[in-house]
């Protein structure tokens, strides 16, 4: 009788089905199961069920074929040291009672056994369990639904929420990517300062192809020009731009001087303010600059 083996694609449980097949006569041929076509005329042996070892196994009881299996042994784990297992022949396990030799249990796989539970009854070989394990009661059962529903309410809701919240933070990301970009390309390239800007806020579509549904996001530019208050307020004085406030000779030369460069200031320096909306969502993000008009004269006499 010639033996042939299936490969396990696993070296840990391969080893144990080559060392079967390496001690008997043949060929010795190690089979991979997706390149079967039809079984070998070889009888076959095999470890588990993984990897197509149980197809084979099903395969050789279709055909009424002999093989060998090969799995854990019934007291220990196979690839534990000593490296116990089973082997049986064309079946998964032995289930027949005989009468044999226990040196072999009694050496390597004794244990102290444990009595029944004291609360059951054997009856037959068979553990009966009292009336009063018999099974849950109907209460048991409501209460455990009852609570299984609140932990899945709750869970599911958690669970919303965390992708809800998910989903907003993205989307600010997003937007406020969009704003700076649009921030820094008016730093970058400002427009033409001049009064018209402040009219009125534009909106306008991204023209960038590498924006993700760059259709659904429009972003509005509002130009404000730069103010500083008058001098009597910083001053606390209450007195109005022009007026008279007895500062003498001094109090004049300074408030001209504030006046020529709060000209100057509110000409060289502009706020722009951006706005990205999302137009399926609504939402939006702000960013606001200063911009500086390079090509603004400033020209100081006194």
């Amino acid at each position: 009788m010639e033996i042939a083996g299936i490969h396990t694609t696993k070296p840990r449980t391969q080893r144990y089905v080559e060392a079967f097949v390496k001690g008997t006569p043949g060929p010795q041929k190690i089979y991979n199961f997706r390149d079967l076509k039809q079984l070998p005329e070889e009888t076959l042996t095999m470890y588990g069920i993984l990897a197509g070892s149980g197809e084979v196994y099903k395969w050789c009881q279709k055909e009424n074929r002999d093989f060998y299996f090969m799995d854990h042994g019934y007291f220990t784990n196979a690839h534990d040291n000593p490296h116990w297992l089973r082997i049986t022949k064309n079946k998964h396990c032995q289930n027949l009672l005989i009468n044999d030799k226990t040196d072999r249990y009694e050496k390597y796989f004794k244990r102290d056994l444990k009595p029944w539970n004291k609360n059951g009854k054997i009856k037959n070989k068979v553990l009966t369990l009292s009336s009063e394990e018999s099974g849950f009661s109907l209460l048991e059962i409501m209460i455990a639904l009852f609570v299984f529903t609140i932990f899945f309410t709750a869970f599911g809701t958690s669970i919303g929420f965390n992708l809800f919240q998910s989903t907003i933070m993205k989307e600010r990301i997003v937007l406020k990517e969009l704003c700076q970009r649009k921030i820094n390309e008016l730093v970058i390239s400002p427009p033409a300062f001049n009064p018209g800007l402040t009219m009125k806020p534009e909106t306008k579509k991204f023209e960038d192809k590498d924006i993700e549904n760059v259709d659904d996001y429009t972003y509005t530019i509002e130009y404000k020009k730069f103010k500083l208050p008058d001098m009597g307020k910083i001053m606390g004085t209450g007195k109005e731009e022009g007026e008279e406030d007895g500062g003498g000779a001094a109090g004049l030369i300074q408030k001209k001087i504030y006046g020529i460069a709060k000209k100057h200031m509110e000409r060289l320096v502009w706020q722009a303010q951006v706005t990205v909306e999302n137009k399926i969502s609504n939402n939006k993000f702000t960013l606001s600059t200063w911009l500086y008009n390079s090509k603004a004269k400033v020209k100081i006499s006194i």
